[in-house]
């Protein structure tokens, strides 16, 4: 019977086992300042794309009548306590 030759694994060095864990940490932090970047420009697309509030005049409520401010209070969609 032919006896099969087994391999012991090689223990990894302390600077191998650093190098590792630089890489790992290095992958990590370019995936956070991917998505820092990309909150970023959401922001500045969304400043400056016209959908923030800033510098829009507010739309005045409409003045009901008589009959309609009636008809809402009726049918209970208006609260005359507020």
């Amino acid at each position: 019977m032919a006896e099969e030759i087994k391999e012991e694994p090689k223990e990894k060095t302390d600077s191998e086992k650093r190098k590792e864990e630089y890489e790992e940490l290095k992958k990590q932090n370019d995936s956070v300042e991917e998505e820092l970047l990309r909150r970023e420009q959401l922001k500045a697309k969304i400043a400056l794309g016209g959908q923030s509030d800033a510098g829009q005049t507010p739309e005045k409520p409409k003045e009901l009548t008589d009959k309609e401010y009636t008809a809402l209070f009726l049918k209970g969609e208006i609260d005359p306590l507020k």
